[in-house]
C-alpha cells in the first residue's frame, strides 16, 4: 500500500493524486515484482469499482509510465483472477472475479491451494479487517514524502496493536521509502 508519512492512504475527500506524483522506476519495479509473485488479487467492494474500471482502460499518461512498461503491469492486473470481499455484492460485473462474504474462510481456502502469493490492494476497511484477523503475512508499505494532516488512515481503529519485524527497506529517488515488514512471532 502507498501511504503518506502520517499514515494516510487518501485525503479527506478520497484524494490520491499524490500517489502517482511520487512514483518512479524504483516504486514501479517494486510493484511489478510483488505482482509477479502473486496469482490472486484481493479487493474490497469499494476499491474494486475504481480499480477494476481503471486498469482495463489505462493508457500511458507520462514519461514514467512509458519507461516502466505500465501496459505490462496493467496486463498482469487484468489477467489475474480477483476476489472481492463484500457483504452486499452477490455477483461480479467484471470477468475473472469471485465474490466472497467471509474473509477468514476464503483466505483459508485460497492458502490451502498451490500457487503463488495473494496480493491485497485494499481498500483501507478491508485491510483493517485482515489485520484484525491476523491474515496478513507481509506488509509492503510505500511511504510517500507527504503529510496530508487529514484523511483516511491505514491503521486507525484497529482492535489491537500489532508488532512488526522489519525485513528490508528500499529508497526511491522521489523520496518514497518502501518498508517490508512481517508480523513478529508471538
Amino acid at each position: 500500500m502507498t501511504m503518506t508519512l502520517d499514515g494516510l492512504v487518501a485525503g479527506p475527500h478520497g484524494e490520491m493524486d499524490w500517489v502517482f506524483s511520487s512514483s518512479d522506476k524504483t516504486t514501479q519495479d517494486y510493484a511489478h515484482d510483488l505482482l509477479d509473485g502473486s496469482d490472486q488479487i484481493l479487493l474490497g467492494r469499494g476499491m474494486a469499482k475504481e480499480f477494476l474500471d481503471y486498469w482495463p482502460t489505462h493508457e500511458l499518461t507520462n514519461e514514467i509510465d512509458k519507461k516502466s512498461d505500465i501496459k505490462t503491469f496493467a496486463g498482469k492486473i487484468n489477467i489475474l483472477p480477483k476476489v472481492i470481499f463484500s457483504k452486499t455484492l452477490d455477483k461480479a460485473e467484471w470477468p475473472k472475479v469471485t465474490i466472497a462474504k467471509d474473509i477468514a474462510s476464503e483466505i483459508s481456502r485460497l492458502k490451502s491451494q498451490p500457487g503463488k502469493n495473494l496480493i491485497l490492494y485494499g481498500g483501507a476497511g478491508l485491510v483493517h479487517s485482515f489485520i484484525d484477523l491476523n491474515m496478513i503475512d507481509e506488509y509492503h508499505l510505500m511511504v510517500a514524502p507527504i503529510i496530508l494532516g487529514k484523511g483516511l488512515s491505514l491503521f486507525a481503529n484497529l482492535k489491537s496493536s500489532r508488532k512488526l519485524y522489519l525485513i528490508k527497506t528500499t529508497n526511491s529517488k522521489t523520496g518514497v521509502v518502501i518498508l517490508h515488514y512481517e508480523p513478529a512471532k508471538e
